[in-house]
C-alpha cells in the first residue's frame, strides 16, 4: 500500500508510535519520498520526533471531550433549573393568588363613611393587608404590613386575618394588637412579624391602635388642616412587652383619615431616590377635600410619576375613610 500510494503520489507520510533502540517509545512522523534518477526509482525514508506535538493535539482534544461533557452536564442542570423555577413561578403564582384571595372582594358601601382602598403588590408574593368588618354599629378596619416577603409572609397574614376578623368587636383594639402579637409569636416564625394599624369607628368617634406602622394622616375640614397620628410601638410578633399605643378622636363632617404601608413613601425613582413622607403629605393636603376614590387615585398618580416604568420593590397599600354629615349626626 505505501508502495502503490509512493508511486502514485511520489509521497508518503503518517504519524504512529515508535520504539527507540533504548524501549523508549516516541511518536514519529514517517515520511517516505519517490525519486526517479536515470530510470530508477528511489526512495527516500524520514523519520522525526513529533511527541510534543502529538502531546499537544492529544492535549486539545481531552480539553474538548472535557467541555463537551461540561456543557451536557451544564444543559442538563439547566433544565432541572428551568423546570425548578417554573415550579417555583406557578408557587408564587398561587401564593399571590392565596394573599389576594384574602383582601375583601369589594368596597362595602357604609351609610356613615366613604371608603376608598387600594393595593398594588410587587413582583414577589408580599405581605400587605387589609380587612373590614362590622359588628352591630361599630366599623372595623385593618391595614397590616408584615416583615418580608413569600410564603412566610403569607402565613402572616392568614393569621392576623384570622384573628381580625374573630376579635373585632369582642375586643378594644388594643386588647386585638395584644392577642394578634401573641398568635404571630406562637407561629414560631423565625424574623417575621407584622406591622398593624386597628381602626375603630361608632358614631363619630374613632379609635386607632397602631405598632410597627407609618403615620396616619387626618384631615381636619373645619380648620383645613392635618394631624399627623404617629403611634410607635414594636412590630406584632415581637418579644417586647413596650404596650401599644392608641389614640380616640372625633369626627367632623368632611374629616379624611388616610392610613398606608410604607411601599408608596419608600418608592424609588430611576436614580434610587425615595419619594419619602412629606411628597405623599403634601399630595393628601391638595386632594383632601375630594372624594375618597379620587384621593387614592392621586396618590397613585404620584407614586406612578415618581417610580416611572420602575416596579415597585414593596406592597404598596392605602385606605381612605372620609366622614358624612350623617356620620356625625347631621344630614
Amino acid at each position: 500500500m505505501i508502495a502503490q500510494e509512493g508511486v502514485h503520489k511520489k509521497y508518503w507520510s503518517s504519524e504512529m508510535e515508535y520504539v527507540r533502540k533504548n524501549g523508549t517509545p516516541f511518536w514519529g512522523n514517517a515520511a517516505i519520498s519517490l525519486f526517479d534518477v536515470e530510470g530508477n526509482n528511489y526512495y527516500l525514508l524520514r523519520i522525526r520526533d513529533v511527541t510534543e506535538r502529538h502531546n499537544f493535539y492529544e492535549e486539545i482534544k481531552r480539553k474538548q471531550l472535557e467541555l463537551l461533557e461540561a456543557k451536557r452536564q451544564t444543559d442538563q442542570q439547566l433544565t432541572i433549573i428551568e423546570a425548578d423555577n417554573l415550579r417555583k413561578t406557578r408557587e408564587l403564582e398561587e401564593a399571590k393568588e392565596l394573599q389576594l384571595s384574602m383582601l375583601p372582594q369589594k368596597v362595602p358601601q357604609l351609610k356613615n363613611l366613604e371608603l376608598a382602598t387600594y393595593m398594588k403588590t410587587c413582583v414577589e408574593v408580599g405581605g400587605d393587608y387589609y380587612d373590614y368588618k362590622n359588628y352591630k354599629d361599630t366599623h372595623f378596619f385593618i391595614v397590616g404590613d408584615a416583615t418580608g416577603h413569600g410564603l412566610k409572609a403569607g402565613i402572616i397574614v392568614a393569621t392576623v386575618k384570622s384573628y381580625f376578623q374573630t376579635l373585632a368587636g369582642q375586643c378594644n383594639v388594643v386588647e386585638m394588637l395584644e392577642k394578634i402579637s401573641e398568635g404571630i409569636r406562637n407561629l414560631q416564625i423565625r424574623a417575621m412579624y407584622m406591622g398593624v394599624t386597628v381602626i375603630q369607628i361608632k358614631g363619630n368617634e374613632f379609635t386607632i391602635a397602631s405598632s410597627g406602622m407609618p403615620p396616619l394622616y387626618l384631615y381636619r375640614q373645619a380648620t383645613d388642616d392635618i394631624e399627623t397620628i404617629t403611634l410607635r410601638g414594636p412590630f406584632l410578633g415581637s418579644s417586647l412587652s413596650t404596650p401599644y399605643q392608641h389614640v380616640t378622636r372625633q369626627l367632623e363632617p368632611g374629616d379624611t383619615l388616610l392610613t398606608l404601608t410604607d411601599g408608596l413613601p419608600e418608592l424609588f425613582n430611576a436614580a434610587r431616590q425615595m419619594l419619602d413622607y412629606p411628597a405623599v403629605l403634601e399630595c393628601f393636603r391638595q386632594s383632601a377635600r375630594l372624594p375618597a376614590k379620587q384621593i387614592i387615585e392621586n396618590l397613585v398618580e404620584l407614586g406612578n410619576n415618581w417610580a416611572g416604568n420602575r416596579s415597585n420593590e414593596d406592597d404598596i397599600t392605602m385606605l381612605v375613610l372620609k366622614a358624612s354629615k350623617s356620620c356625625c349626626g347631621q344630614g
